[in-house]
């Protein structure tokens, strides 16, 4: 197998470019505290939270850590099946699907399924490390902290993953 077989899949920006291009850590983590802190913001209000401003202080920076490590679980198992996949062929993707999956995710039905799952899986990680750590030392009810986490999970998960890589094609020659 020639290493160009292997394909990395896209988040907010794609896991390699994250390596290749550290600016790109400059971009994607104030993007994720801007919508982790909106989405929180907006969560308290409409659960009517009263001292919304030390809940915020106190689990702002636990939920953007957690976040972008649900988003890297998502990404990576989801770079982890296209390599076990290149090297196995245990679930064997046509050449069409696994580009699909790769660089154009909404092309196809199967691509879309495919991605869209590992969209969701990201959205558990995140509910499951809001809820059960994020959320750990509030004075909240349990039900207060599965609605903030459900929140944070449904509003924040990676849906990015379903965006074509198209256009930085143009820039980098991905494909």
């Amino acid at each position: 197998m020639k290493s160009k077989d292997i394909k990395l899949y896209n988040m907010i920006l794609p896991i390699w470019m994250l390596i290749i291009f550290p600016p790109a850590w400059i971009v994607t983590i104030p993007m994720n505290f801007i919508i982790d802190s909106l989405v929180l913001i907006v969560a308290m209000k409409v659960l009517s939270l009263d001292n919304r401003k030390d809940i915020y202080k106190k689990t702002i920076l636990p939920i953007v850590i957690f976040g972008y490590l649900s988003d890297l679980i998502g990404g990576g198992l989801l770079t982890a099946l296209s390599i076990f996949n290149d090297f196995y062929h245990f679930f064997k993707f046509s050449n069409e699907l696994s580009f699909s999956i790769a660089y154009a995710p909404t092309e196809s039905l199967a691509s879309f399924l495919i991605v869209s799952f590992f969209v969701i899986v990201s959205g558990i990680f995140i509910y499951i490390f809001n809820y059960k750590l994020s959320f750990k030392k509030l004075s909240l009810s349990c039900e207060i902290k599965k609605k903030l986490a459900l929140a944070l999970a449904i509003f924040t998960a990676p849906y990015t993953f379903l965006i074509s890589l198209d256009f930085l094609n143009n820039f980098f020659n991905l494909y």
